[in-house]
C-alpha cells in the first residue's frame, strides 16, 4: 500500500518544505514507484506510491486539477470503475484511481464517497472552499491517521509513527491504548492509537477540516439485503461463486501477475481456485502461490495445504516453517516498525508475505478475514426461528460431530429454543450480567493495574 500525508496550517502560517519531509522520509519504504509533494500557502500534500494496478503505473500523485486547483493525495484501489467511469461521463477507460475520486469530488462534493467501491484512503485540499475533505472505506482496509490541534494545526498520514516526526505533535503514550491491548490486543474503539495525538479516521466516515475546525461524520455501511430465496442448494453455491469470481476478478487488476497466500482453508483455497480458473480462461500464466507448511507431515493443515497445491493451474511455492530463519531479519524489522503490536504477532502470514515480495509478487490475494465475512451465524436459531425442526436438528447433530461436542443434541437443541422464547430484553440484561462478571474475573488476573482498569 502506498504512503500518503499532508499538513494544513490552521494559524495562518506558510508550509515549510522541512515540515513535511520528515513525515514523507518514514513513509519512503512504502512508496518503491516514486515520492512527490506539492505545497501551497498554508497547505502540503505527501504521496510514496506503490504502483499496484496498471493505471497506477503512470499516475503521478498528488494531482492538481486544473480548473479549480483541488489537489488529491489517495491510497486507492478501485473496483467497479466502469460503473464509476459512466456516471463521471468519461471516455477513457485509463484513468487512474486517484483522478477518478477527485473526478467524483468535483461532480458529487463531500458525498462522493457514497460513490466508491474498493479499498481507499485519500485527502483533496479545495482552494475554493480553503477547506480540506477525506475519507476511508468502508471496511477501512486503507489507514489514515489523524492529528487536529484547533486554530493551529491539522496533519495526517498513514501511519502514527510518521504523523509524530512533526515537530509540534508531541510523542505522548495512550496508556489506556496499551491497556487495552494488555487485555484484549485489539482496541474498544476506531479511533485510538498508542500515542494520544494521534487519532484514527474510522472506516466509512469522512472529515472536513476548514479554520473554523474539525467535522467528522459517517457516510455509508454495509446494509443487510433481503433475503435471497432460490430452488435449491446448487442455486446458492452457485451465486455465491459468481459473488466471489467478481469480487476476485477486480483484484487481478495489476501491472504484473499477481500471487496468493494458500493455506488448507477454505478462505484462501476458494480465492486461489476461482484466481487460478479466472487466468486459465484468461490464458493467462498460472497463479504462483505461497504456503506455509509445518514439520509434522501428519499435521492436518498441512496436508490440506499439501491437497490444495494440487489445484489446477497454479505454481505452488512451498515455505516450510522449519526454514523460518531465513526470513528472521526481515521479520525482526517488520515487527519493530509495527505500529500496531497485535500485528507483529502474525509472523506466520509475514513470512509467506516475504516469501512473495523475494519472488518479485507486489500483489498477494489472501483469505485473511475470510472466517468473519462469511461466517455463519448460529444456523439452529435460524432454522428454529422458520420452523425447520428436522433440520436444526441435522444442523445440532452436525456441530457435534465437527467439535466432538460432549454435549447431548437434544439439550443444544433445547437450550436454541430458550433463546428465542426468552424476551430479547431478559437476554440482553443476562448477557450483560454475564459480561461483567467475566470482566472482573479477569481484572483479578490482569496484567494492568486494579485501580487503572
Amino acid at each position: 500500500m502506498s504512503g500518503i500525508c499532508g499538513i494544513v496550517r490552521l494559524d495562518g502560517k506558510p508550509v515549510a518544505e522541512a515540515e513535511l519531509a520528515p513525515i514523507l522520509g518514514v513513509l519512503e519504504r512504502r512508496g518503491p514507484d516514486g515520492t512527490g509533494s506539492w505545497t501551497e500557502g498554508k497547505t502540503a500534500l505527501g504521496q510514496t506510491s506503490l504502483a499496484t494496478t496498471p493505471e497506477a503505473l503512470v499516475e503521478r500523485l498528488p494531482l492538481t486539477h486544473a480548473e479549480t486547483g483541488c489537489t488529491i493525495t489517495a491510497d486507492a484501489r478501485l473496483d467497479e470503475r466502469d460503473r464509476l467511469i459512466e456516471a463521471l461521463g468519461i471516455e477513457t477507460r485509463t484513468t487512474g484511481d486517484a483522478e477518478l475520486i477527485l473526478l467524483a469530488y468535483l461532480k458529487w462534493g463531500t458525498s462522493c464517497a457514497e460513490h466508491l467501491r474498493g479499498d481507499f484512503a485519500f485527502a483533496i485540499w479545495d482552494p475554493r472552499e480553503q477547506r480540506l475533505f477525506a475519507a476511508r472505506d468502508l471496511i477501512g482496509m486503507r489507514q489514515l491517521i489523524l492529528h487536529h490541534t484547533p486554530s493551529r494545526l491539522f496533519a495526517f498520514a498513514t501511519e502514527p509513527q510518521a504523523l509524530l516526526r512533526h515537530s509540534e505533535i508531541a510523542r505522548r503514550i495512550n496508556e489506556e491504548r496499551i491497556a487495552d491491548f494488555l487485555e484484549d490486543l485489539e482496541a474498544y474503539d476506531l479511533t485510538s492509537t498508542f500515542y494520544t495525538g494521534a487519532q484514527k479516521l474510522p472506516p466509512a466516515h469522512a472529515m472536513v477540516v476548514e479554520q473554523s475546525g474539525m467535522r467528522i461524520w459517517r457516510y455509508g455501511g454495509l446494509a443487510p439485503q433481503a433475503l435471497l430465496r432460490l430452488a435449491d442448494d446448487r442455486a446458492y453455491a452457485e451465486a455465491l461463486l459468481d459473488v466471489l469470481k467478481q469480487a476476485v476478478d477486480d483484484r487481478l487488476r495489476s501491472p504484473e501477475p499477481v500471487g496468493a497466500m494458500l493455506s488448507g482453508g477454505m478462505d484462501s483455497g476458494s480465492v486461489s481456485a476461482v484466481a487460478a480458473s479466472l487466468l486459465q480462461a484468461a490464458r493467462a500464466t498460472p497463479l504462483q502461490t505461497f504456503s506455509a507448511s509445518g514439520i509434522d507431515p501428519d499435521c492436518p493443515e498441512t496436508l490440506a495445504i499439501r491437497a490444495a497445491m494440487q489445484l489446477d493451474h497454479i505454481e505452488p511455492t512451498d515455505v516450510p516453517l522449519g526454514d523460518i530463519d531465513a526470513y528472521r531479519a526481515n521479520l525482526e524489522t517488520l515487527i519493530q516498525d509495527s505500529a500496531e503490536p497485535f500485528d507483529a504477532h502474525m509472523t506466520l502470514p509475514m513470512a509467506v508475505y516475504l516469501a512473495a515480495q523475494r519472488a518479485g509478487r507486489r500483489v498477494v490475494l489472501d483469505g485473511v478475514g475470510g472466517d468473519t465475512t462469511l461466517g455463519t451465524q448460529d444456523m439452529l436459531l435460524w432454522n428454529l426461528r422458520r420452523g425447520r425442526i428436522m433440520q436444526a436438528w441435522r444442523e445440532a447433530r452436525g456441530e457435534k460431530r465437527f467439535w466432538d461436542q460432549p454435549e447431548p443434541v437434544a439439550r443444544q437443541l433445547f437450550r436454541s429454543l430458550g433463546q428465542i422464547i426468552v424476551p430479547e430484553v431478559m437476554r440482553r440484561l443476562r448477557h450483560d450480567y454475564v459480561r461483567r462478571r467475566a470482566r472482573r474475573r479477569s481484572l483479578d488476573r490482569s496484567l494492568v493495574a486494579p485501580d487503572f482498569a
